[in-house]
């Protein structure tokens, strides 16, 4: 996916004071649309990236869109959206990491799960 620079925006303060430079990308789908999202750089080195925030039809029709966005509402929504990324990423990443646990293992714990079947006594 090529990104290309569609519009900057205003500078970005999260809670912790960390100014953020914020960016409208575009690229290119291969349907002929434009999808749109936004890239942040914090001054502490940083880089964070939303989700897809809109599809258009064309690239002025991007740009247009991407005029609107200077409220800080909207920019620190996107914050807090990118940092969720990021977060679901890494922890999609973990979770692929992790060793399966064997057949065995597994049998163990299901026969330690199961009801015990218990028979009638008999008189002795």
């Amino acid at each position: 996916m090529t990104k290309h620079l569609v519009h900057e925006l205003p500078v970005v303060i999260d809670s912790e004071g960390v100014p953020y430079t914020a960016s409208v990308m575009g690229s290119l789908t291969e349907d002929g649309l434009w999808d749109g999202f936004i890239e942040l750089h914090g001054e502490d080195g940083t880089s964070l990236l939303t989700p897809l925030e809109t599809r258009q039809p064309n690239l002025a029709d991007l740009v247009y869109w991407s005029t609107g966005l200077s409220l800080s509402t909207y920019l620190e929504g996107a914050l807090a959206r990118a940092r969720r990324a990021r977060a679901a990423a890494a922890a999609d990443m973990n979770a692929s990491a992790r060793p399966e646990p064997s057949a065995r293992v597994l049998e163990r714990g299901l026969r330690g799960s199961r009801p015990t079947r218990r028979r009638p006594s008999r008189p002795r």
